[in-house]
This record gives C-alpha cells, sequence and structure tokens, in this order.
C-alpha cells in the first residue's frame, strides 16, 4: 500500500515544472543540468514526508494527528494554499498545451486550443469526481502501469529512430552565473515546494489516517519521481544528440526555450513512427491527469467546510455547492491558460512568480510547523 501511495505522489507531483523545465534544462547544462534538477526535487518530496511524519507522532500519531495538526497550523496560509494551487493547475494545463499540442500547428488553431484545454480540464473533473482521495490510488495505480508501458514502448523504439549519442554535456555550469540564477532558486523551491501543496497534505493526511506510514510512501514517491525526471530528461539529451545541436526555438523575449523539443523532434518522424510519438503523448497526457484529478480533488475538500472553509457574510449568500467546487477555479484556469498561449508566454515566466512570491511563504511556514513560540 505504501508503493501505491509512492506512486500517487510521483504521479500527481509530476505538475508542468517537473515534466517540461527538466527537459529545458537538461538541454542547457547536459546531465549535470538535469541531476541539479532532479535531485532536490525528488529530496523535497522525500523531507515533506519524513517530517510530517514526525509531526504526527508529536501529536500523539492517532489517525487524525496530522489532519487536526494542518487544520490549526494553515489557518493564516489559506489564501496562499488556495493560490499556489491555482499556479499548480494553470502551470500543469498551460504547459501541456503551450509544448505537447501548439507545436503540432494544428489548424485552426483556435478551435482546437479551445477544445484540448476543454478536454483536458473534462478528464481532470470526471476523474476527481469518480476517485475521492481513499480511492485515487488505485487510479493512479492503473495509470501509472499504462505510463510505464508507453515509457517502455518508447525506448525500445528510439534504436530505430536515430542512431547518434545522447548530449551529455552542455555549457559548463561553473562559467557563468546563468546556472547560478536557475540553481539557487531551484534548489530551494523545490526542496520546500510540496509544504504548500495542498494535494501532498491531502495524501499525507490520508495516509496517516489509513494506518501507513507518511516517510515510506513519499521516500517510495520520490524515487520514482527522480526515475521519471531522469527518463524525461535522457530522453531531451538522446533528441539533441540526433541532430548534435541543442533543440531551442527564439520566445517573444529572444531568449532560447527547448521544453517542447522532444515533441517536435517526435511529430517530425510521426509518420515513420507514430507508435513513438503516441507513446509520448500518452505519457504526457497522464502524468497531467494524475496532476489535475488531484488538485480537484485536493481543492473540493480544501473549500468544503470538512477541510476547514470559512464562510465570511457576503460569501454565505451563495449556494455553498458553488462555493465548494473546483470548477470556477478550473475554469479560470482555462480561461488563463487560453490568454497565455496566445500570447506566447514560457514555463519560466510562471516559475518567477513561483520563485519570488511562494518560497518565502513556504520557508515561513516550515519554521512555524517546528517553532510554535
Amino acid at each position: 500500500m505504501n508503493f501505491l501511495w509512492g506512486n500517487s505522489v510521483a504521479l500527481s507531483w509530476m505538475w508542468g515544472l517537473g515534466l517540461f523545465f527538466s527537459v529545458q534544462f537538461s538541454l542547457q547544462y547536459g546531465l549535470f543540468g538535469l541531476l541539479a534538477f532532479a535531485i532536490p526535487n525528488a529530496l523535497g518530496l522525500m523531507l515533506f514526508g519524513a517530517l510530517t511524519q514526525v509531526i504526527a507522532k508529536r501529536g500523539g500519531n492517532g489517525p487524525d494527528a496530522l489532519g487536526s495538526f494542518f487544520a490549526n497550523w494553515s489557518r493564516p496560509y489559506r489564501l496562499v494554499f488556495f493560490l499556489y494551487q491555482i499556479l499548480a493547475i494553470t502551470l500543469t494545463l498551460f504547459a501541456l498545451v503551450r509544448y505537447a499540442w501548439q507545436p503540432l500547428g494544428l489548424e485552426p488553431s483556435g478551435l482546437y486550443l479551445l477544445l484540448t484545454v476543454l478536454v483536458i480540464l473534462a478528464a481532470a473533473t470526471l476523474f476527481g469526481e469518480e476517485f475521492d482521495i481513499r480511492r485515487i490510488k488505485f487510479s493512479h495505480g492503473v495509470l501509472g502501469l499504462i505510463a510505464l508501458v508507453a515509457i517502455v514502448l518508447l525506448w525500445v523504439q528510439l534504436p530505430n529512430i536515430g542512431s547518434g549519442k545522447p548530449m551529455m554535456t552542455g555549457a559548463n555550469p561553473f562559467m557563468g552565473l546563468n546556472f547560478w540564477g536557475y540553481a539557487v532558486p531551484i534548489c530551494v523551491g523545490l526542496i520546500l515546494g510540496p509544504w504548500l501543496d495542498l494535494q501532498q497534505w491531502q495524501r499525507a493526511i490520508q495516509i496517516q489516517r489509513e494506518g501507513k506510514s507518511p516517510l515510506l510512501s513519499y521516500g517510495v514517491g520520490g524515487s520514482l519521481f527522480f526515475l521519471l525526471l531522469l527518463a524525461h530528461g535522457s530522453l531531451a539529451l538522446w533528441v539533441a544528440g540526433q541532430s548534435g545541436m541543442v533543440p531551442m526555438r527564439p520566445g517573444i523575449d529572444g531568449l532560447s526555450y527547448g521544453e517542447d523539443g522532444i515533441t517536435r523532434f517526435l511529430w517530425a518522424v510521426a509518420a515513420a513512427h507514430p507508435w513513438a510519438f503516441g507513446a509520448y503523448v500518452v505519457t504526457l497526457f497522464i502524468m497531467t491527469l494524475t496532476t489535475l484529478d488531484s488538485a480537484y480533488v485536493s481543492l473540493r475538500w480544501y473549500l468544503s467546510k470538512s477541510g476547514g472553509a470559512s464562510r465570511s457574510f457576503p460569501l454565505s449568500l451563495l449556494p455553498e455547492a458553488l462555493l465548494g467546487s473546483p470548477l470556477p477555479t478550473l475554469i479560470f484556469t482555462g480561461f488563463f491558460t487560453v490568454a497565455a498561449v496566445w500570447l506566447k508566454l514560457e514555463l519560466e515566466y510562471f516559475m518567477i512568480f513561483y520563485a519570488t512570491f511562494f518560497v518565502g511563504y513556504a520557508a515561513l511556514a516550515l519554521v512555524r510547523a517546528f517553532h510554535t513560540g
């Protein structure tokens, strides 16, 4: 059961940032960059599991010790938790559309853009309604197995697509400030990231209620997540090795971006190797779906009164079904995604907001969890 929870942890944490920025960082800095991104990301999950278990033991280790702690501890940060989840949903949805759908060049692009966003949100809502937090580990177990088959199928076909060696080295990261400008906030942000994520708190609370170990579950989850990042980043390095050059393109700011490099390469050979392209698309969709359905479930819990939501007088006049529903949030993120894609923004623009706004709150929340003076 700890393995099932670990699998769910890994899939839900493979949101837009981990899924596509691992490609960008690998293309820029080679294997060193991939490891610099993957290691603190995985350690952040493991540390979260270990410390939440310490918190649960400090609270008596009862089935609801962690839930009671979260209800009191999170009260000053309720708006921050909500905004963090909006960012996670928007960033994930945007990244899939911008880097997996838009490179296909389908026309009419405006109509297909709206339909694509609608289908993704509808799938997330369907799975979120069908599988609550108690059953989500089983749905993610099935989806994780499908993703594993797709990943193996893709890697098996790579020798038939190209014969070039992976580009294991990128720009020397020690020779410029560009790498450290990324690496320092990445290490800090990814280690602290789970502490403001409703999805991870709801999982840790449920794991504790079921009598399982958050330490073991998040240890498994961090390990699986590390392997997923390693596989995706290595695929990016393999793609770069086929042409002998990094598959970058210019953005609206004049900088180079490569998050969609794998998609563009596999789409170019899709006529000759349709199974490889299909396997990659299936993998991306599963990684996105298992984040968005988790977000739906966690928001429904957080916005309900059982999740500790309070209603001020003006809000209390609205129907409770509307106030406790994640659908308005999903609709907002859908419109925001369409606008961001139309403006040709990049993943890094969302990361700037994350690094400048949420990291400070995450650090403060972590300190407050162990200091009650």
